[in-house]
């Protein structure tokens, strides 16, 4: 059984790792196929070493009927080419009966958890040394011919067996910005965040507490201003003082306020201006006024079911909005699946959800594989806690 669980999880890990957002999609000796054998082997052993039949809620009927419906609907009106609607639905999928399987067999969870937490050290790691070998010296060490398939026209990068540094110049300081294994630098801050949500829960167990820590540390080293923004938020929901809390916000709507007056209005628009040009505000900006409108001329039909994957665009404009490219992709319903998804793999974590609500505003998390799994056990291991504490107060 032991032996059967490691096999599945390692599966499912290197479908993870061989699909977007993780560069190793590009090599040459991965392809749909590498990922098709991946996702057989991964969803049968599911089903055969400890899925249970038993026990389906209502919320697992409902998001599965959902799912089923609005892909019969995506096949039946063709709007994307037939590889996009198998590979985001084969995600859908394997999800839902992944989840399943593990919410009440505490085994699969602890091996899926130890399997996630050493590849996420070696992710960690990844970033923190090719930061540290491109930002401070110009030695390149690539003996996995990265270069040769990593896009850097778009970003110059330096690139390494480690991963690859996308370099950012902020005001006189040019930082090297870990992606790591990642497209980019904001793909790896998701990836962080939701190891930061796992650790979080696990740091009571002493062997995770270094957990914690390193996954902070990558998502710094980033510089996402996504992940700042997200660990402040994070930060200072758990601040145990709400006479502090209190006191932060009254400051900021100080702040706010005195920045509205005439004679300073000048020096804070300069600022924020000076920030903003450091991030990729304007581009996400520009995107979402071009999806806005899309959808005003969208039919009921389009609305609801989207205008299919780069089929209809009047454009090749990138959505670089996780939320604007879900509805013109997927629609409404789409959307409607996706948020259901996250409400059912979170167990109704509030600050999960709240996260992964800020994340969607800047990266298209909803169609990777390592993201759902890495919700899907932040979500778990949240549980635990809850009726951790439920027990405790009985006892009480």
């Amino acid at each position: 059984m032991h032996i059967g669980l490691k096999i599945t999880f390692i599966s499912l890990l290197m479908l993870a790792l061989t699909s977007p957002p993780f560069i190793f999609t590009y090599m040459d000796y991965i392809g749909r196929e590498s990922r098709a054998f991946f996702f057989i082997i991964s969803a049968c052993l599911i089903f055969f070493i400890f899925f249970d039949f038993s026990r389906i809620r209502i919320s697992e009927i409902y998001v599965l009927m959902l799912g089923i419906f609005l892909f019969t609907f995506e096949i039946y009106l063709m709007k994307s080419e037939l590889s996009n609607i198998f590979s985001y639905y084969a995600v859908i999928f394997l999800t839902i009966i992944l989840f399943k399987a593990l919410r009440r067999n505490e085994l699969a969870v602890g091996v899926f958890l130890d399997l996630w937490i050493g590849l996420a050290y070696v992710f960690s790691f990844a970033v923190f040394i090719s930061f540290i070998l491109h930002q401070f010296t110009n030695y390149e060490i690539d003996l996995l011919n990265f270069s040769s398939f990593i896009d850097t026209t778009k970003h110059p990068k330096n690139i390494s067996i480690f991963g690859s540094t996308q370099y950012k110049v902020f005001g006189r300081i040019m930082l090297a910005r870990g992606d790591g294994y990642f497209f980019e630098p904001s793909y790896a801050a998701v990836y962080f965040l939701f190891n930061i949500f796992i650790a979080k829960n696990l740091r009571k167990i002493r062997p995770h507490k270094f957990f914690y820590f390193i996954s902070v540390l990558a998502g710094i080293l980033t510089f996402s201003s996504a992940f700042y923004f997200v660990l402040i938020m994070i930060l200072f929901l758990h601040l145990k003082s709400s006479r502090l809390k209190l006191t932060l916000i009254w400051f900021l709507s100080f702040i706010i306020l005195f920045s509205l007056l005439p004679s300073l209005q000048w020096v804070f628009a300069t600022l924020v201006d000076e920030f903003l040009d450091h991030t990729s505000y304007q581009a996400r900006i520009d995107t979402v006024i071009y999806g806005v409108e899309l959808l005003r001329k969208a039919s009921p039909s389009e609305l609801l079911l989207g205008y299919g994957v780069a089929n209809a665009h009047e454009t090749t404009k990138n959505f670089s909005s996780g939320l604007m490219n879900l509805l013109i992709e997927r629609g409404l319903l789409g959307l409607l699946l996706v948020f259901s998804l996250l409400i059912m793999y979170s167990n109704k974590n509030r600050e999960l959800i709240l996260t992964c609500v800020v994340l969607f505003l800047v990266v298209a998390w909803y169609k990777h594989y390592i993201f759902w799994f890495g919700i899907m056990l932040a979500g778990i291991t949240y549980m635990d806690i809850v009726k951790s504490h439920k027990k405790d107060r009985q006892n009480y």
